[in-house]
Formats: C-alpha cells, structure tokens, sequence
C-alpha cells in the first residue's frame, strides 16, 4: 500500500496512525478528473516503502505533468485541459466495459454449451406457455 493513491468523491477519514495524505485541490473537480489526478501518483510505490516512508518534506516539491489546452501559450490553471482528463477517463471507462461485456458473453457462451443448452429451441407448447405466462403478468400481480 506504499504511496499509492486512491480518489474519493464522497467525504471520508484517513487514520492517523497511517502516513495518508489528503489532497485538496484549489479548483474544481469532478470524478473523472479526480480519477485522471489519481493516476499521477501510481509511480509513489516505487519510491517510497517501509524502509523510505513518504512524508509531506519529501514530495511537497514534486511536479506531476498535466495535459494543456492545444491553445496553451503559459502553464497557468486556466490553461489544464480539464476537458481532456474527463474524455480520456471516459474513453478507458467504455473500453473496459466492452472488454467486460465480451468476457461476461464468453463466459455465457462456455456455460451454455458445458449444460448442452448452447442451441436450445422452444417446443410450440413451451412458446404458448411463455406467452400465456407474459400475457397474463404484466406487472399487476394477478
């Protein structure tokens, strides 16, 4: 658990025998920022460990490196590409839930086929019996 970093978008305590750090931002941020800022510590676990504890002296000077605005002549707070950081948090987030998607049907597809119900086909009799089931509930409880 050595200098890695987590975001929170709800209030939360840190313990206080634990050497945790609370970043507060001095603008605005919402979840997908805040996840994007995250990230920009994950390289702490190299750095510090049991026998190099992080403390505030030894990372207060540390520069992380955000992403600018293409129109960006200065490296001021209105010049970050907040916008970026929210696109690109929501593009990971799509392509992981493809990823899981495609996983969740294989993994379907496998158990299928393992029971023997891979290509099942209703009888004439179980379709009549599904549809006076959906014709007879829908939704009023008689």
């Amino acid at each position: 658990m050595f200098g890695c970093a987590f975001y929170r978008s709800f209030p939360y305590k840190m313990v206080t025998h634990a050497r945790v750090f609370s970043l507060k931002p001095k603008f605005k941020i919402n979840h997908k920022i805040g996840l994007f800022l995250s990230t920009l510590f994950f390289g702490y676990p190299k750095k510090f460990g049991y026998e190099n504890m992080c403390s505030w002296v030894k990372i207060k000077n540390d520069k992380v490196i955000l992403p600018l605005k293409p129109t960006a002549n200065t490296q001021t707070l209105e010049d970050i590409d907040f916008d970026f950081m929210e696109k690109f948090i929501a593009e990971l987030e799509q392509c992981r839930l493809a990823e899981l998607e495609q996983c969740r049907l294989a993994e379907l597809e496998a158990y299928l086929k393992a029971t023997g119900l891979e290509n099942t086909t209703l009888s004439n009799e179980e379709e009549n019996a599904l549809s006076v089931f959906n014709g007879n509930n829908s939704g009023g409880g008689g």
